[in-house]
């Protein structure tokens, strides 16, 4: 399959899935669905404050304030509704801090095999409190946003391919480093300058996790290793492919799990996201009033 039918053919299933169902015109920002899939080994997500955690299953819709953490040996890939995939290592931790998505306009998709653009417009934050996470992120409209933030960074996208590599220790210090395979990243290290990491880049530091402040030291930018820009090119381009095949599977199979719950249910009240409207409260019962015979003097 060609590239450009890949990123085609993923544009359209996420238009189809019903990821973002309901939403208004394309000029309002509604919550996103993010769409787990590729999921390997152990892979967890906490939703909101909540303490407990769940297993993530392959099409699992994830959305703001979910927490995904995967285990060692393991992984998953996030697919957002602009075409946007988030691939996420082994033994990391990831927050959807926002997602918010406008849909495209009706008529107006369309994938450039050179520079793919999102569908509509987005803003997206995603917290990375510690692992390595790969992501190839259409090219934005000029008003969406794209950051990933660490507690020693943020990293602001406009359309690129680009990994980030956090990982802090157990004695106050922590190493970053971001790669940019193709595209343009710009990068702020805490209280610092921001620094621009174009294609065949990457920039690289070390932090002191202080109690009270957090202090960047030996930051080093530089040029990205031949092989390892083309292992990041490669690695992205198999990951949209694949999550264009996954995409479309899971809405394959939600759609006949729909179709299961409707020929089951005569009355037809099963609605469109396959469950069963909220059964209406009854009306109060009223007290039986009790006649009681006169009283004869």
């Amino acid at each position: 399959m060609s590239t450009h039918l890949a990123r085609l053919r993923l544009t359209l299933a996420l238009a189809l899935a019903g990821l973002v169902a309901g939403l208004p015109a394309a000029t309002t920002a509604s919550p996103a669905t993010v769409v787990a899939v590729q999921v390997r080994g152990t892979v967890e997500v906490q939703h909101g404050q909540s303490a407990a955690t769940e297993a993530v299953t392959e099409g699992a819709q994830l959305g703001a304030d979910d927490t995904i953490t995967t285990a060692a040996q393991s992984g998953v890939m996030l697919v957002l509704p602009s075409g946007t995939v988030v691939t996420l290592k082994e033994k990391t931790r990831l927050k959807i801090a926002t997602a918010l998505h406008s849909p495209v306009a009706a008529g107006a998709l369309a994938a450039n095999a050179a520079e793919p653009r999102e569908s509509g417009s987005s803003q997206t934050t995603f917290e990375l409190a510690y692992g390595e996470m790969l992501t190839r992120v259409r090219k934005l409209n000029p008003t969406s946003t794209f950051t990933v933030q660490t507690p020693v960074s943020v990293a602001a996208v406009r359309g690129t391919i680009f990994e980030v590599a956090y990982q802090p220790d157990n004695v106050g210090e922590a190493s970053y480093r971001l790669s940019t395979s193709s595209g343009l990243v710009q990068v702020t290290p805490h209280g610092g300058q921001m620094v621009s990491v174009p294609a065949d880049e990457q920039v690289e530091f070390t932090a002191e996790l202080g109690r009270k402040e957090i202090r960047i030291k030996h930051l080093k930018k530089g040029k990205l290793d031949r092989r390892k820009r083309e292992q990041l090119e490669k690695e992205a381009r198999d990951n949209e492919h694949t999550a264009s095949d996954l995409v479309q599977k899971a809405q394959a199979a939600r759609a006949k799990a729909l179709d299961r719950a409707k020929a089951d249910d005569p009355r037809g009240q099963v609605n469109e996201r396959g469950g069963k409207p909220a059964t209406p409260p009854k009306p109060p019962v009223r007290p039986k009033t009790i006649k009681r015979p006169p009283r004869h003097p």
